[in-house]
């Protein structure tokens, strides 16, 4: 399904925001629409941070993920199903970015396929990450959509 206008400059954002603080620690990388090879699927997530090494092999795709982003437009239930996919991959954090919503769904805790903990952030809230301190985000200025001239 090719991707909407909305959807692509979502991910474009996340990205350029990720981009310097991942580049700055060799230890990761940055991948987008790329494939991760988990137990029983190939997802191809909006924007994941992996181990370095695991992007850098030419032989397999990463096959875990610290942190997974998701831009969903619509249908937004076809990405949150991707929910227990990551949670059983071990995958620490998992956000659904819903920008039509205005919200974001924040998946942490996994254990036994399940995420243990899910919030909803929206509005004024801070989006930050347990696994990467450095990333703070204003929720309002990641999904802030300019009015058309």
């Amino acid at each position: 399904m090719s991707k909407s206008p909305l959807h692509s400059a979502i991910v474009r954002r996340l990205f350029q925001y990720f981009f310097p603080l991942i580049e700055r620690n060799p230890d990761f990388a940055l991948l987008k629409e790329d494939p991760l090879t988990l137990k029983d699927s190939e997802p191809e997530p909006d924007l994941a941070i992996v181990d370095a090494r695991e992007a850098e092999d030419f032989h397999h795709h990463p096959t875990t993920a610290h942190l997974v982003v998701e831009v969903a437009v619509t249908p937004i239930e076809v990405d949150r199903q991707k929910a227990p996919i990551y949670a059983e991959a071990g995958i620490p954090e998992f956000w659904l970015v819903r920008p039509s919503d205005g919200e974001i769904e924040v998946y942490s805790r996994p254990e036994n396929g399940v995420y243990r903990e899910m919030t909803t952030l929206s509005g004024s809230d801070s989006l930050g990450s347990a696994t990467f301190p450095d990333i703070s985000l204003s929720v309002e200025e990641l999904l802030r959509v300019p009015s058309s001239n």
